[in-house]
């Protein structure tokens, strides 16, 4: 059911019967379309009520378009004394910065920005989402405002040096933070909790704010993520090639298509440098075939194909 909308967002409800509501924030990758929640599907599952906010555009939620929803909000809010906030990336980013305005108990950020505004950036931090940066609209959108006696649960890759300075700036700035390192899952720490038995036991989790079984939880679910054997094997390169790919040959077949096709590129590339030409031809036929001949990975292992098949260098 459709609460509210206006020319940045629109907010939904989905009833449910579980003792606390979740509130989500849409991620940059999904965009509102007048029907989809994010988080909906697995907590319609769970029967846990949810609050979703939705961004029609990139904008990192400013208070300027929160604020006329609220108040279409206050009865689902009043009607729950336990609200725990969940989101990812720029979702994640939301749910931090507006905790205080939706009386969030709790909220379960996974590899949120600190900011987008380029000029706030640490040395050498890349720029990934400067193009969105709007200074009328993201003036101060650093977070540092967060309800006192709320818990932040920040999961994300350590490895990942981005995420990493987004957690270490947040953890600076708000105190009840603890930090959950998801190391070898890269930007996606969220995928980690596809399963809905996995997010059941993270929300009870966090609604009682445990932080001990939260930790426990994101390291059952991050050693269970299919993914992460790719992102080791990848990890690898290029020093440890063939170990490397020992653990993608291991994994792939666990990993979803797109991370399996990411993978045998970049060991094709790594195997054209080597040398190894009839194994780097192996593995872009294997990009290929599993991105079904569609997309960039795909236009890219053609092309690594075209070279190798080229006439020899005299």
């Amino acid at each position: 059911m459709m609460l509210h909308e206006n020319e940045d967002l629109q907010v939904f409800y989905q009833p449910g019967k579980a003792r606390y509501l979740v509130v989500t924030f849409g991620p940059l990758a999904m965009l509102a379309d007048g029907r989809t929640l994010w988080a909906g599907e697995p907590l319609q599952k769970l029967d846990v009520p949810l609050l979703c906010f939705m961004a029609k555009a990139p904008h990192w939620y400013p208070e300027a378009s929160l604020r006329p929803a609220l108040e279409s909000c206050r009865a689902v809010l009043a009607a729950h004394a336990c609200r725990i906030g969940y989101g990812f990336s720029m979702g994640a980013h939301g749910a931090i910065r507006h905790a205080r305005a939706l009386g969030l108990d709790s909220v379960v950020a996974c590899a949120p920005q600190w900011t987008i505004d380029p000029a706030r950036l640490g040395p050498g931090i890349p720029n990934l989402h400067g193009k969105y940066h709007r200074p009328d609209r993201h003036e101060g959108m650093e977070l540092v405002d967060f309800p006192e006696a709320a818990r932040l649960y920040l999961l994300y890759d350590p490895h990942r040096p981005a995420d990493d300075w987004h957690a270490a700036q947040v953890a600076q700035h708000i105190a009840p933070t603890r930090r959950v390192r998801m190391p070898f899952l890269g930007h996606g720490t969220v995928r980690a909790f596809t399963s809905t038995t996995l997010l059941a036991m993270l929300m009870e989790a966090a609604r009682a704010r445990d932080d001990e079984l939260v930790q426990r939880v994101a390291r059952h679910a991050r050693r269970a993520n299919p993914a992460r054997e790719l992102l080791l094997a990848r990890r690898n390169l290029p020093a440890r090639y063939e170990r490397g790919l020992a653990l993608m040959r291991r994994g792939a077949a666990k990993a979803p298509p797109a991370r399996q096709s990411e993978g045998w590129l970049d060991f094709a590339r790594q195997a054209v440098l080597l040398d190894r030409a009839a194994e780097a031809r192996e593995l872009a036929e294997a990009a290929l075939a599993v991105s079904k001949g569609r997309g960039a990975v795909a236009e890219e292992a053609r092309r690594l194909l075209a070279r190798l098949d080229g006439p020899a260098s005299p």
